[in-house]
């Protein structure tokens, strides 16, 4: 596994490296994991990983979406995926997060984009409760 992460040090970007990877004869996870190995050793900067997929800082600014922690799921496929996930971070939970990245690599989920910012209100001041009243009342913001 060295071996193939020393050859990726000459890339220089995402595709690069996605593109040398997906030529390798390794098996899917084997492919995974040496993209995650990149990442960790800062040879992929600035990527996150999801549904096994690794986007960097400027893919994931340049999406139109935004994650409104909105979830609604299949209780029994939830379990399953949060069974599959572990607590190996720094407040040793489970995250949620985790469960919905694994069911999107198990191909499990759907994006729904909204017409309207305001379907996905939320408040943290007093001045945000009294946005969404407003809103609710039907009254323009």
């Amino acid at each position: 596994m060295d071996s193939y992460l020393l050859s990726l040090s000459g890339c220089r970007s995402l595709e690069e490296i996605r593109t040398a990877v997906d030529t390798m004869p390794l098996n899917p996870k084997k492919k995974e994991l040496l993209l995650s190995k990149a990442t960790n050793m800062a040879i992929i900067p600035s990527s996150v990983s999801l549904a096994g997929e690794f986007f960097t800082h400027t893919e994931i600014e340049s999406t139109p979406f935004v994650n409104t922690a909105t979830y609604l799921f299949d209780t029994t496929s939830l379990k399953t995926a949060l069974e599959q996930v572990d607590d190996d971070n720094a407040q040793g939970e489970i995250y949620l997060t985790d469960g919905v990245n694994r069911l999107s690599m198990d191909g499990g989920c759907d994006i729904v984009p909204l017409e309207d910012q305001m379907e996905m209100l939320s408040f943290s001041t007093l001045e945000d409760i009294e946005t969404i009243s407003d809103y609710y009342r039907g009254r323009e913001i």
